[in-house]
């Protein structure tokens, strides 16, 4: 047992090391993306490049001849972001120094929010959860009735699903403390009472979000965040005019000036919060505009928050990676359920002028982070998996180079411990081909190499065979497919089912398009957690009403950052007990001690449900183990339609024959 342990440990590392066979053609999704460029008049397009190793420098310069520019250059891992004429795409894809390359579509989401009525949101304000008139007294009876807050009052704790209840009971402080663990996601609600606390090491309370940025362009994707600081203005005396109309500035001197506009902030990120980001319904005669002065020389900058043309009474803030403080759009009412506030932090680009509002308005982001992070602090009500955790937030867009550049972002930054995605399948769903050769891919396993730290992908939410996000074969990732189980659906469903065990409705199986599995493991999902606080909260009709801040969230989206939870509580055991991890242990230990499912397909769970515990077990294990470098291959026919475009065409790593075959037919 000892020597079969190592050597799948080294298979793990050296793989990470390996250069995948070139892609020198752009597949049928990237080439459409080009035609429907040049159909509509357009000159040049936007790619993503992963270059061979150690060839960034010669492509980047024969790009630059060609005419084209670069956007976003990292050798670290050869990745390129590149603005090149139409006409030279193809050139550019046969050059001998790229490995990889693809069109950065864009992707632009529907307007989204939770329930957003007039109604709803009337409800949510003054009506005091679980308080009725009595039966018959009609006078006093509450309408629409009162739903019960049950999932919330008697959460259900997806740990003993996890293996982990014991684990966590012996050893309480293996909570996640110690960890920080990076969302890539729009930016959420910090706000949310249970995003404040986090857990140092030696178990003090400390800051929960220490890192809050984005990794959106606006030269290629500007959703109204980014604000352009080109004008200037003097303020004599502590007063400066502009366009009319007198400014109180915080001190005398020369500054940069702009708007931060709402109504077209939230046009362009369809983040569903009615143009109203400062909560306060626009008014007649409102503005929308809120003034943004920066100081470059101390890098402090005021925003008027309360538009009243002052910003002597707002705080100074700087970049969040600088002094990680918040600000706020709106004031609080505590009287009423839902926070009329949003909050904010600030990212500034001093080469180009410009500075992000990132603002605390993403549903999907603050729907699904609580699963994970959220502990009770001072004013939370609930825990995640692991309370303990400090939290990044790194917002990728909805194009192919923010999904690239975010996780590079984030792995790169040393605060940073792990990573999950949370990744548009409109990106990467069309890559049919699935065989480890999408950019986010080569650029995901050479970050985890080089940075030696783990990254979690879900599956993904399609729910069909052979329908895995390509990013799940990145070497050294995790990919997550969802588990549901028999106490979850009755206490958030209030649905009795058979099995104890469950596959989630939502989630990709497998093989991928190489014949290798998709899912590593499961993880549960349709669990307790948080919302966006300023709106009302979640709903399940005829069965219960949250309070703003609160929702039951789901899909492989859910199931991620609980997996994430669970290697956080697993790094966070070994760093107080001085066991060694990293990610190739830690992929191991998840994907042996996994409890496999009998009555699932093992291509929809792949090793089965994860149990932390047992992965503890085996990672002790490990420490004491002397490894061998060894490398193991499989090779096997693989048929579908596009299976001719593999490396070696019609084969790959596992047995895969979908096409072909007609009733009665025999093969050995």
């Amino acid at each position: 047992m000892r020597r079969i342990l190592a050597v799948v440990l080294l298979l793990s590392a050296s793989r990470a090391l390996a250069q995948p066979n070139r892609r020198s053609f752009l597949f049928k999704d990237a080439r459409a993306e080009v035609a429907a460029a040049r159909a509509r008049g357009e000159t040049e397009v936007t790619l993503v490049i992963a270059a061979v190793s150690g060839g960034n420098a010669k492509l980047a310069k024969t790009i630059l001849a060609m005419g084209g520019s670069i956007r976003f250059r990292e050798d670290d891992v050869d990745y390129l972001r590149v603005r090149v004429p139409i006409d030279s795409v193809d050139k550019i894809a046969r050059d001998v120094n790229l490995l990889s390359v693809d069109v950065s579509k864009k992707y632009q989401p529907a307007a989204t929010g939770s329930v957003s009525s007039d109604e709803a949101g009337a409800t949510a304000r003054t009506s005091p959860v679980g308080i009725r008139g009595r039966q018959g007294d009609s006078a006093k009876r509450v309408w629409p009735p009162l739903m019960s807050d049950y999932p919330l009052t008697h959460p259900f704790s997806p740990l003993a699903d996890l293996g982990a209840a014991e684990f966590r009971k012996a050893h309480p402080t293996w909570d996640g403390r110690g960890v920080t663990i990076a969302l890539i996601d729009m930016n959420l609600d910090a706000f949310l009472p249970e995003l404040q606390v986090a857990t140092t090491l030696d178990g003090k309370p400390t800051q929960k979000i220490v890192v809050y940025e984005t990794a959106l362009d606006p030269l290629d994707e500007d959703d109204g965040r980014w604000v352009s600081m080109t004008d200037s203005v003097v303020a004599a005396d502590g007063r400066f005019t502009w366009q009319g109309k007198s400014y109180t500035a915080p001190r005398a001197g020369s500054f940069r000036f702009a708007f931060f506009d709402e109504a077209r902030f939230d046009s362009l990120s369809r983040s569903g919060i009615d143009k109203d980001i400062n909560r306060d319904g626009n008014p007649p005669g409102s503005s929308r505009l809120f003034g943004v002065l920066w100081d470059e020389k101390s890098n402090d900058v005021w925003v008027d928050t309360n538009q009243n043309l002052s910003f002597a009474d707002e705080t100074a803030l700087t970049d969040f990676s600088a002094r990680p403080v918040f600000g706020a759009f709106g004031k609080d009412d505590p009287k009423t359920l839902v926070r009329e506030s949003v909050s904010f932090a600030l990212q500034i680009d001093k080469a180009r002028k410009m500075i992000a509002i990132n603002a605390g308005v993403a549903s999907h982001a603050s729907l699904i982070v609580g699963s994970v992070a959220a502990s009770r602090g001072s004013r939370g009500r609930f825990e995640g998996v692991a309370p303990g955790v400090r939290l990044a937030n790194v917002s990728e867009g909805g194009a192919a180079y923010g999904q690239t550049e975010a996780v590079i972002r984030a792995l790169k930054n040393p605060l940073i411990d792990v990573a999950w995605l949370e990744q548009s399948s409109n990106i990467s769903g069309p890559y049919l081909l699935r065989d480890g050769r999408l950019v986010p891919t080569i650029i995901y396993s050479r970050l985890i190499a080089k940075y030696n730290k783990p990254l979690m992908v879900p599956t993904h939410n399609y729910g069909l065979f052979n329908a895995v996000d390509d990013y799940v074969m990145a070497t050294g990732a995790i990919g997550i497919g969802g588990h549901e189980g028999k106490d979850n659906f009755f206490i958030n469903h209030g649905v009795r089912v058979k099995e104890a065990d469950n596959l989630l409705v939502t989630g990709g199986y497998g093989p991928m398009g190489d014949g290798s599995f998709g899912p590593q493991v499961l993880s549960p999902s349709n669990v307790l957690s948080t919302n966006r606080g300023f709106l009302p909260g979640g709903v399940m009709a005829g069965l219960y009403r949250l309070p703003p801040g609160y929702a039951n969230a789901g899909g492989t989206s859910t199931a991620t950052p609980v997996a994430t939870g669970a290697v956080a509580m697993l790094i966070s055991a070994a760093r107080q007990s001085g066991i060694k991890v990293d990610p190739a242990r830690l992929k191991y230990a998840l994907t042996m001690s996994a409890r496999f499912v009998p009555h699932i397909e093992a291509y929809k769970q792949g090793n089965g449900v994860i149990n932390v515990a047992a992965a503890w077990e085996i990672l002790k294990k490990l420490d004491t183990m002397k490894v061998l470098d060894l490398g193991i291959t499989s090779r096997a026919p693989v048929h579908h339609s596009y299976s001719q475009l593999l490396p070696t065409p019609n084969e790959g790593a596992g047995l895969f024959e979908r096409e072909g075959w007609a009733a009665g037919s025999r093969g050995e």
